[in-house]
């Protein structure tokens, strides 16, 4: 039996969460410029990259019959889709990397890859040896690419490829862990996150050590430098660190049940303090201040948006299911 004391103190519990519930809920949320350009496409987006201001690509298809890709020469005005019908494989493409010099890889369900070394006039296709779902890729000082991808939470794969798409043998290693993104830096310096994880490697992706990052599923990253990065989780977390990972500051515990749950699915910065977040159910977050403090824009879709590039200080791109793309500007 229940004794008064506790079942007030109960009480007063519930009333303190909701109440917190409330006024976090009460928060009033940013209503930027939203316009939506229209792809002529109705499939998954994954990944949206720019190589300068005008030229771009979005990346993404269905899982196991169509890989999609589109480019843009305007600034992401108007988008044209790219042919890759000569390929044998039919599997979605979910990250695409760019280097300066316009050389372009991507990655995607069952170890499908197109390269291109003149940016993206011509692509060629490479079936990478593990038949992976590969997930992420990015660009190394040595022109190669550091691979991850992995599925089920428990099954994670890491390589190291050169640009024309084959595996240069020195890294093939498997993880326990599902690895999602993967992002280089400088100085030699990357990092890998994912099923209650984030990587840390400073010898081009040789080595990998476990930073002290943990509690949530972490879908992406985005780093300032190789110190500085914030990680957004599929639990809704939200987590920075100013010293290479040694120690993460939790900005926002997704596991906590006072908080609205959201599905953080990528993040972006603009390179002097604004950064934004998307997510499942047209979720969009933004911090102007290195990401210590977060506003929810308010909802202009209920699509799931999966990534986004920033165009400039305060315009970005975003992409998601059923083709779509929105043009953000905010002040």
């Amino acid at each position: 039996m229940i004794s008064k004391g506790l079942f007030a103190m109960h009480k007063s519990f519930l009333l303190l969460a909701c109440l917190m519930l409330s006024l976090a809920c009460g928060k009033q949320k940013i209503n930027p410029n939203v316009l939506e350009i229209n792809s002529f496409v109705n499939i998954p987006f994954h990944q949206i990259k720019f190589l300068n201001e005008k030229l771009g690509f979005i990346v993404g298809g269905e899982r196991y019959t169509k890989p999609c890709m589109l480019k843009t020469l305007d600034g992401g005005n108007t988008w044209q889709e790219i042919d890759l019908s000569f390929a044998d494989e039919k599997k979605a493409i979910y990250d695409i990397a760019i280097s300066e010099q316009g050389k372009i890889v991507t990655c995607g369900y069952g170890g499908t890859i197109f390269v291109s070394k003149d940016t993206g006039n011509t692509f060629r296709y490479v079936q990478h040896p593990s038949w992976s779902l590969l997930k992420s890729l990015d660009f190394t000082m040595d022109d190669s690419c550091i691979l991850v991808g992995g599925e089920a939470f428990e099954q994670g794969y890491i390589d190291k490829i050169r640009v024309d798409g084959e595996s240069d043998k020195i890294l093939q290693e498997e993880f326990k862990n599902e690895l999602c993104d993967v992002v280089y830096t400088k100085n030699h310096v990357a990092y890998i996150s994912g099923f209650g994880l984030v990587l840390k490697s400073e010898d081009d992706g040789r080595h990998w050590e476990y930073t002290s990052a943990k509690n949530d599923y972490f879908k992406a990253m985005s780093w300032i430098n190789e110190s500085e990065g914030i990680i957004v989780g599929y639990q809704g977390s939200i987590q920075r660190t100013i010293d290479g990972g040694e120690t993460w500051e939790v900005i926002r515990n997704g596991n906590n049940f006072t908080k609205k749950r959201i599905h953080f699915l990528d993040i972006k910065n603009n390179g002097v303090g604004m950064y934004v977040a998307v997510g499942e159910e047209g979720i969009v977050y933004i911090s102007r201040n290195y990401g210590g403090e977060w506003h929810e824009v308010k909802n202009f879709t209920t699509v799931t948006l999966r990534s986004l590039v920033f165009l400039n200080q305060n315009t970005c791109l975003v992409v998601g299911d059923g083709g779509s793309i929105f043009r953000i500007n905010i002040d």
